[in-house]
């Protein structure tokens, strides 16, 4: 095989006669420069990714809104500026590149305990977002707001629950007077302390991003692909579980980083190694571009599918554990969870599948475009069959609940926040279904939500659980 000086001799070559043919005059300009092309290095390759032009925190008066009912804004008008300079920033980007982007807006609103007069709880929060989402739309125009443009709610509780021992009549009295009296007052030390805890709760923030538009694969964009080893009941204990993940043959790379991925981020193989300590181990994979969704999907050999495949990359450590299963991975313990570019679940599954061999790849799972797995793929955690790996624990079975919502925020509010943040499933039947570990309710009345218990009523804001949330009763 010719080595590269000689082909470039040879270009070379053939550049001078096609030259000479063409009455050209031969200079060092015009024959190929060997040194240059054998050092220039690559270009990097192009990456179309998420664009964040805005992120913009508000801080309110009780009872302030952003937005009038007729789009006026009513705070300072600072901030008003940072708002239309980040949303004429994607509209410029939609309409010069018309069809190559979308804007996705999440906005968040929380608001303090004090009470108002005016509003129920959470209905500043609603009518805050509403105002927003109306002035949004003015902006980019209806056929534009309505084509590409995406506005989600995100609402925060309250974190000062504390309210003041002489009552609210008596904190309105306080916040009435002038700077010096206040410092004279008997309850100005706690009543200060308190105000900055209600004035943090009363807020909102808006993130505006800018994303490829990939048409019919845009679910496809942004989706987190994690294989983890998370749970010790499991018994997995050896360093067997390396491995190169592809989608539809198209090798992924976990992301450094994160809370996600605790070995070797960056790197194209996820590593579930853990034969020295037993511990847990994550590995996250994102789709992140619109390069690499239509890389996958033009690869794609079953239409608007992802089959996600596996090969062990072992043997890494010469240990008892590795040799008991000759050298070889073994898939009985990755835990497959797949979320979308909001943070919402698509899939949380013990595949069926297996990568355990050394010699090629194996499917783990297949799923939609979407990152919806096949039920046939779906499975439920096993015991490790690493030698001394201790037994799993016994699957539970779920509990049917209830649900109320609390504090500052409506049942609807704080399950549209369980639900964004991937603790619940919304079911087609109206009921939840929990995949994730959390706490809900006042102090004292908390009701705790485990993994397949499924919430099959749900309650007015203000409710507390009688019997850890099977029956529930008004608060008195």
């Amino acid at each position: 095989m010719k080595n590269s000086k000689v082909i470039l001799e040879e270009l070379n070559r053939i550049k001078y006669l096609f030259d000479y043919k063409k009455g050209k005059v031969i200079s060092e300009q015009n024959v190929i420069n060997t040194r240059n092309i054998l050092s220039e290095k690559e270009e990097p390759a192009k990456k179309t990714t998420t664009l964040k032009v805005g992120d913009i925190n508000f801080s309110y008066k009780v009872g302030q809104s952003t937005f009038g009912k007729t789009g006026e804004f009513l705070l300072d008008s600072e901030k008003k500026k940072e708002i239309d300079t980040a949303l004429k920033t994607a509209k410029d980007m939609l309409e010069k590149t018309p069809n190559e982007f979308l804007v996705k807006i999440k906005f968040q609103s929380g608001e303090s305990i004090i009470p108002s007069t005016k509003y129920k709880t959470g209905e500043l929060s609603n009518l805050r977002m509403d105002n927003f989402k109306k002035y949004v739309e003015a902006f980019f125009g209806p056929n534009l707001f309505k084509k590409d443009v995406e506005v989600r709610k995100n609402y925060i509780q309250a974190k000062m629950t504390t309210e003041p021992t002489g009552g609210w009549n008596d904190y309105y009295r306080w916040s009435k007077l002038s700077d010096d009296k206040k410092i004279s007052d008997p309850q100005n030390k706690e009543y200060s302390k308190l105000k900055v805890g209600y004035d943090k709760d009363q807020f909102s923030k808006i993130v505006i991003n800018v994303v490829p538009n990939l048409g019919s694969y845009q679910c496809t964009y942004g989706l987190k692909i994690q294989i983890n080893y998370d749970d010790s009941a499991l018994g997995h204990r050896c360093d067997c579980a390396k491995f190169e993940i592809k989608a539809n043959g198209v090798t992924l790379s976990t992301v450094a980083n994160t809370s996600l991925t605790t070995l070797e981020g960056g790197q194209p193989w996820i590593n579930l190694n853990n034969g020295r300590d037993g511990g847990l181990r994550y590995s996250t994979m994102s789709l992140d571009s619109k390069e690499i969704v239509q890389q996958i999907m033009n690869a794609a050999t079953e239409p608007n599918r992802i089959i996600l495949t596996g090969k062990c990359l072992g043997p890494f450590r010469n240990i008892p554990a590795c040799q008991y299963f000759n050298y070889e991975c073994h898939s009985d313990v990755p835990h497959l969870i797949v979320t979308d570019f909001n943070g919402e679940e698509k899939a949380n599954t013990y595949p069926k599948g297996s990568i355990a061999s050394t010699k090629q790849h194996g499917i783990l799972a297949k799923m939609s475009a979407c990152g919806v797995v096949d039920d046939q793929y779906k499975g439920t955690s096993q015991p490790s069959k690493d030698k001394g790996g201790v037994e799993a624990k016994v699957k539970r079975e779920g509990k049917k609940l209830g649900f109320a919502g609390f504090g500052t925020l409506t049942t609807e509010q704080m399950l549209s926040n369980y639900v964004t943040d991937e603790f619940l499933v919304k079911n087609s039947d109206g009921t939840y279904t929990v995949k994730k570990t959390f706490k809900n309710g006042p102090s004292g009345f908390e009701v705790t939500y485990l993994p397949n218990d499924i919430v099959v009523k749900t309650y007015p804001s203000g409710h507390v659980s009688k019997d850890k949330g099977v029956t529930f009763e008004p608060k008195k």
